[in-house]
Parts: C-alpha cells; structure tokens; sequence
C-alpha cells in the first residue's frame, strides 16, 4: 500500500514518485505516474479572471449610485430605484462570486517527455509550492537512501 505524502487535485506524492489518476477537465480517465529519480523539474502558476471582478466592482458602484438617487426623488419613483438597487446589489455579488471560482493554481511536474498537471481553486501559489517543497524533500529523502 503506497503511503501519501502530499496531494495536489488529482496528483498525489508517495515515497516512490508521483503520480495522477482522475478525470482531468471533464475528459477521459487518466494514469500518469513517475518516479522521484526521473522528475526534472516542477512549475507552479496561478491566475484569475479578473474580468468578474471588474464587472462586480461595475455593479456594485451602479448600485450605490441608485441608493443615493433614491434618497433625493419622491416616493413613486424610490421603491423602483431601491428595487434595482437591490438587484444591482445581487448582479455584483453573483459577479464576485464568478471570480472566486475563476481563482486558479495550476502545477505541473515534468519528468522527461511526461507533464502532470492539474489545478485546483487557489487564492495563491501556496498549495502548489507546499507540493513542490513536499517533492524536493522526498528527492533529497530518496537520494540519501541510494548507493
């Protein structure tokens, strides 16, 4: 039974090597797997959509715009502009909520012709570094035991 060392999405570290089994972007199953002597290197990357967030901010702002306009018209026209208050309110939330979701770290391990790669929903490069030092331990690890 191989014994885990660190995880990444759908990428696992043992004693032994590396290796990934899943469905990766809704594809087919895959198995890619290498040992710690053969992996060259490891990146890691991390980025968001910031497209959301702008809109969100947009939105937001729109919104504000319409509670202050509420508050200097009559009556009639006040509970419309607070009820597209609101919903501006919710359209920049739900924006905000897209670009949490678009927040992304990506890491690869090569080793030779092979890349695993697989990302994960990420507020920083934190979890693929983790991953990459939990590597370069068990390289270090492995090549103390080696003749």
């Amino acid at each position: 039974m191989r014994s885990t060392i660190d995880d990444f999405g759908t990428i696992s570290l043992t004693a032994k090597g590396v290796s990934q089994q899943g469905v990766v972007d809704n594809g087919p199953a895959i198995y890619k797997s290498a040992l710690l002597e053969n992996i060259d290197g490891a990146s890691a990357a991390w980025g968001a959509k910031l497209i959301w967030l702008l809109l969100a901010i947009v939105c937001a702002v729109g919104a504000l715009f319409m509670i202050v306009s509420a508050t200097n018209t009559d009556h009639d026209d006040q509970s419309t502009m607070l009820t597209m208050a609101v919903m501006g309110g919710l359209v920049a939330y739900i924006f905000y909520v897209l670009y949490q979701r678009s927040k992304m770290c990506v890491l690869s391990v090569f080793a030779g012709q092979l890349t695993i790669t697989d990302r994960v929903n990420a507020v920083g490069l934190d979890p693929a570094l983790d991953f990459i030092g939990a590597l370069e331990r068990a390289q270090e690890a492995r090549g103390s035991v080696d003749p």
